[in-house]
């Protein structure tokens, strides 16, 4: 189906362009650990950039099934 495929379009362009960044090695360590144990530079990173994706992909998702997007289920699949 066209939207799917360009929901997925989507996706893996967003993906490419942030894994192709040469971002200074101490800000992956830093991002990897914070991830894998939030502390407090976790919440700055999640409000300034995460979320605001995270929403948008959640919304394109629940669009495409026709569920609410506010649910725990879209959150997740997202």
């Amino acid at each position: 189906d066209e939207a799917l495929a360009l929901l997925f379009d989507l996706m893996t362009a967003h993906f490419n362009t942030v894994s192709g960044m040469d971002f200074p090695k101490e800000w992956l360590r830093l991002a990897i650990s914070e991830i894998v144990l939030p502390g407090g530079a976790f919440d700055v990173m999640y409000e300034g950039v995460i979320r605001h994706v995270h929403t948008l992909y959640t919304r394109l998702v629940a669009e495409y099934l026709g569920r609410p997007a506010e649910s725990r289920e879209m959150m997740v699949l997202a």
